[in-house]
C-alpha cells in the first residue's frame, strides 16, 4: 500500500532534521522517539534528555493533532507511574527486546536453512555425478571382461609356453650345474698340478744350489792344487 504521506529526506527510520516540520517528518520523528525509548536497555532519561525529547515530541504532536491532542499530551507529562505500571513497562521493554532477539535468531536460522539447501543441492549434484561415474565404470568393467574373455585363448597359450620355458630353464640349470661341477673338478686338478710344479721347482732350485756349491768347492780345491804345483816348480 502506498503511504499517504511522503517520507522525509532522512527516511522513515531516522530522526528528521530539526528544521523539517512536514507531516511526514513529524510522523517519522514520533516513530523514532518511540523506538528509541522502547528499545532502550536502561529505560531512563536524564533531565536534559527528557526535556529535549518532550519538546521535540510536543511540537510534532501539536502539528499533527492540534491543540486538543497537545493538551492531552501535556496532561500525560505530569502523570506519576505507580510500581505496577513501571513493572509493566519494563516487561514490555523486555518483551520487545526478546522479540527483536527472536527475530534475529529467526533470520539467522533462515540463513542457515538457505545454506543447508545450497549444501544439500551440492551434495545431490555430487551424488548424481558419482552415480554417472559408477555407471560409466560398470560399462568399462563389462567391456574389459569381454576383452579378457576374447584373449583367454591367447593367455592360455602363453601360459603353456611359459611352463615349457620353465622346464627348459630347469633343464639348462641341471646342465649348468654339471658343467660347474666339471669346471670345479678341473680347477682342483689345475691346483694340484700347480702345487706339484711348485714342488718340482723348489727341488730343482735346491739341486741347482747344491750343484753350485759343489762346483764352488771343486773350484777352490783346483785353485789350491794349482798353487801347490807352482810352488814346487819354483823350488826346483
Amino acid at each position: 500500500m502506498t503511504p499517504r504521506e511522503s517520507a522525509p529526506i532522512t527516511g522513515w527510520e531516522n530522526l528528521p532534521q530539526p528544521g523539517d516540520t512536514s507531516t511526514g517528518a513529524d510522523l517519522a520523528r514520533v516513530k523514532w522517539y518511540r523506538n528509541k525509548l522502547v528499545h532502550s536497555e536502561v529505560g531512563k532519561l536524564s533531565p536534559a534528555g527528557f526535556t529535549q525529547y518532550w519538546g521535540d515530541l510536543e511540537g510534532a504532536i501539536e502539528r499533527l493533532g492540534g491543540k486538543t491532542l497537545l493538551k492531552e499530551a501535556q496532561s500525560a507529562q505530569h502523570i506519576v507511574l505507580d510500581k505496577s505500571l513501571t513493572e509493566m513497562l519494563n516487561m514490555v521493554r523486555i518483551c520487545v527486546n526478546d522479540v527483536a532477539e527472536h527475530a534475529e535468531n529467526i533470520d539467522n536460522l533462515q540463513l542457515d536453512i538457505e545454506n543447508q539447501k545450497t549444501i544439500k543441492m551440492e551434495h545431490e549434484n555430487k551424488i548424481e555425478r558419482l552415480h554417472d561415474s559408477l555407471q560409466q565404470g560398470e560399462g568399462e568393467a563389462l567391456k574389459l571382461a569381454y576383452e579378457l574373455s576374447d584373449h583367454k585363448g591367447t593367455i592360455d597359450k602363453c601360459q603353456e609356453e611359459i611352463e615349457a620355458c620353465s622346464k627348459e630353464i630347469e633343464k639348462m640349470g641341471h646342465i649348468m650345474e654339471g658343467i660347474q661341477a666339471k669346471a670345479l673338478e678341473g680347477q682342483n686338478k689345475i691346483d694340484e698340478l700347480t702345487q706339484h710344479l711348485v714342488g718340482l721347482a723348489c727341488k730343482h732350485d735346491t739341486k741347482m744350489k747344491e750343484f753350485d756349491e759343489q762346483i764352488a768347492i771343486q773350484g777352490t780345491q783346483m785353485a789350491k792344487h794349482d798353487v801347490g804345483k807352482t810352488v814346487t816348480v819354483v823350488k826346483t
